[in-house]
Formats: structure tokens, sequence, C-alpha cells
């Protein structure tokens, strides 16, 4: 099959496919993203990953718009185990259609699924293999005439992909010995901690010890944390979700003086010790102070724009303060502080929460002059 011209909106399309792929090797939490462009670039919906072995199929990820979908996908690749010979030949073709493996891809070629949804154009693409696993990309296809396109462009990207997601799996499976850490730690110009899941302190070299009381962060009992209590609260999500997504994440507070800083928490695993095969997963903080000469003067119209409870929401932002610590604060659900969230960043013209508090961090500014009400 010839491969179609590629014309200046398709290389576009396919730049930014590869861009969010090589994006997901640094933060893996950006695959669900990264599906959003696939989806867009093959012009289908509901492409996801999925990681298989001899034993079972597990769904990997969904792409945003498809992310109420995890049960119905879940449901659907409860699928008949997959003999070492097929997972073999799978690896080989890189791209194949589901007819071409009648048994383990039988259920899709019945007829139409709960969603209304007809399968049997369906094909797969191979990101990454090894002797017992692969991870795909599966592309469910509603019409034929839609194949063949899709098996086009999906054919043009697939070498990039793979090739991002190979290096993606390196990162994984790295092992770095603890006092290698340790020894970065200390000779690392920025505050860096390392700690674990729960809070506690591994190591940390002096820049933090010097600064921390400027963050209002405290070290109690091998333990670290903030004065703030919500701080804390978004201290330890932030925790927990790097530890339980193993993807990096950012946290921006707001401290004394006027000062903001970016914490940037990356999953890392460290060995055990010398001779001991057991790896611990901890999580590397680095300390980033956010330079006066970056910040942007809020723009007083657009602040006019903004209902009450989108100005609590904004406060709590800039004050450091999750999603989710801002929900149980004002007694809303997340999705309504999300959705608000996404509010104020249309109509101060930002294009992302780190824009945002980058944009109101000036030094004149003071979070809590934004004084909210309740709604």
């Amino acid at each position: 099959m010839g491969l179609e011209p590629v014309v200046a909106a398709d290389a576009d399309h396919l730049l930014g496919v590869i861009d969010a792929a090589y994006m997901c090797v640094f933060e893996p939490g950006h695959v669900a993203r990264f599906l959003e462009f696939v989806n867009l670039y093959l012009d289908v919906r509901g492409a996801h990953l999925l990681s298989v072995t001899p034993q079972q199929w597990e769904l990997r990820a969904v792409c945003e718009s498809e992310l109420g979908a995890e049960a119905r996908y879940g449901a659907r690749w409860a699928m008949p185990p997959v003999t070492p010979f097929d997972l073999s030949r799978m690896a080989v073709r890189q791209i194949f259609s589901f007819a071409e493996f009648a048994v383990p891809f039988a259920p899709h070629l019945e007829g139409k699924g709960a969603s209304g949804d007809d399968w049997s154009f369906g094909f797969a693409g191979v990101l990454s293999s090894n002797v017992n696993s692969l991870t795909m990309l599966v592309v469910p296809l509603c019409a034929p005439t839609a194949r063949q396109a899709a098996h086009a462009r999906l054919q043009r990207v697939i070498p990039y992909l793979a090739r991002a997601f190979m290096l993606m799996k390196h990162s994984e499976d790295q092992v770095l010995p603890l006092q290698a850490v340790g020894t970065l730690l200390r000779r690392f110009p920025l505050a860096c901690l390392l700690t674990d899941a729960v809070g506690r302190c591994i190591d940390h070299n002096e820049v933090w010890e010097r600064v921390r009381p400027e963050m209002g962060m405290k070290l109690q009992l091998g333990r670290v944390g903030f004065e703030d209590s919500k701080l804390q609260c978004s201290w330890h999500s932030a925790l927990f979700d790097v530890s339980e997504t193993s993807s990096h994440r950012s946290l921006t507070i707001s401290a004394q003086q006027g000062k903001q800083w970016t914490l940037h928490l990356q999953p890392i695993r460290c060995g055990a010790g010398v001779g001991d095969r057991r790896s611990l997963p901890l999580i590397l903080v680095v300390f980033e102070e956010l330079a006066q000469v970056q910040r942007l003067v809020p723009d007083t119209f657009a602040m006019g724009r903004l209902t009450p409870a989108e100005m609590e929401v904004l406060s709590g932002l800039l004050q450091g303060y999750t999603a989710k610590v801002i929900a149980r604060a004002r007694g809303a659900s997340v999705n309504t502080v999300r959705s608000q969230i996404m509010a104020i960043l249309e109509k101060t013209g930002r294009r992302s929460q780190k824009e945002l508090i980058a944009a109101f961090g000036a030094s004149s500014f003071d979070p809590s002059s934004l004084s909210p009400t309740e709604t």
C-alpha cells in the first residue's frame, strides 16, 4: 500500500504526534494527551494503549476525550491468553489488522460492541516489545473507508513512536545507586530533596536547608512538610500522585515576601545498597525559585471578568494549592474546580496553570488581596 502524499497540514500534525510522544519520555503522565494527538492525526476516535503478555491484556491509557470509557475498554480487553508464538508474530508485523490474529481478537470480530462500534476494520501498531510483552497502540475503526488513510498515516509515524516508547521503557528500568544520587544532590546548585511517597526525608542538600524557612517548610521527626496545612495537603497529594503514576509532577507555591517556588517532583528508582538487588521507589524534588523578571503584571481587565468563585479558586492556585485541596476547602467537586480553572485560563488568556501563576506572581501582588467571597 502506498503512502499518502504529505501536505503541509499533515506534516504539522505528524510533527505534533512525534513531539507529544517524546514528551512522554520525560513526563509519562502526558500519555493520555499524546493519544489525543494520535486520534487527530489518524482521524479516528478511541485509539488507546495496551500492554500484552502471554497471560493477560492490560489497558495502559486512553485519550483524554475517552477518560470516561475505562470500564468499557477494560471489559472489552478481557481477552484470551496469547501464545508466545502469536506475541512474536505481532512484534515482527509491527502494524497488523485484528483479522490477522483471529483467536485473540475474535471478541472484536463478532459484531458491534456495547458502544455500537464496529471493530471489524480495527488494527494495531507495536510501540515497544521484549521477549514476553508488547505495548500496542490499538486503533478501532467504525468505517472501512477510514481504514486505508489511517493505516497509511500510522505506517508513516510508527517508527518514531516506537523509538520514543523504547526510550521510555529504558528510563523506567534504570536504577541508580542511592549513594550516587546523594552525591548529585550535594553538588547540585538548586535546592534538592530526596523523599519517599509519604514524605520521609532520605537526603537533602545544604541549599534546601538554607532556603526551606523561606518556603515555610519543616523537617520534623524525619518527615518533610509545610507549616501551612493546605500546602501540606497539596504536598502529600503531589507525592501520592507521583508515586501512583510514576510520572513527573510540578507544584507551584507562594512563600514569604511574595516569593514563588516551583517544586519539580520526579520519580526515581534507587538501588538499596551494594550487592542488594532491591530498588527503592523514591521521589527527587528540585526547588526552583521563580525569578522576578519572569513575572508579568496581572491584567486588571481580565480580573474584572472573573466571578467571585473563580477569584477564590485563583487565590488558592496562587498559594500553591491543588484542585483537590481547593475543592475540599470550598465544599465543591474536583470537576467543578477544574472547570473554573479552565474558565480562568480562558478569561485571562493564559495557556496553562504555570503561565497563569507566573502572570500573577509580581512582587507587588498579594494573593490575599483577591478577597474572594463564597457563592
